[in-house]
């Protein structure tokens, strides 16, 4: 296993089916009793892998300083056509 693949291996990974497009995201819970949902959005050319370095930074912020109730639950979603989400159907 390569570093990157290793990597990308410490977190939980999902897959669904929205309007018939299997779309891959990442989803890690925050810390804390009440953590704020946040989605992050990679552009074009790039892929979800861009934001792993900052998600234990929102999802554990005691681990870095921060206080615990101000965590988030992220999803990373690999937008249609990118990283591991199909391409949608041209219809």
């Amino acid at each position: 296993m390569g570093r990157q693949e290793g990597r990308i291996n410490e977190f939980d990974h999902f897959r669904a089916e929205i309007d018939g497009t299997e779309i891959h995201f990442l989803h890690e819970r925050g810390e804390g009793d009440d953590p704020t949902p946040l989605i992050l959005l990679h552009g074009w050319p790039s892929t979800f892998v861009q934001m792993l370095d900052i998600v234990p930074m929102l999802t554990t912020p005691s681990a870095f300083g921060g206080d615990a109730d101000e965590s988030f639950d992220v999803v990373v979603p690999s937008l249609p056509g990118y990283g591991f989400s199909d391409r949608p159907n041209r219809g």
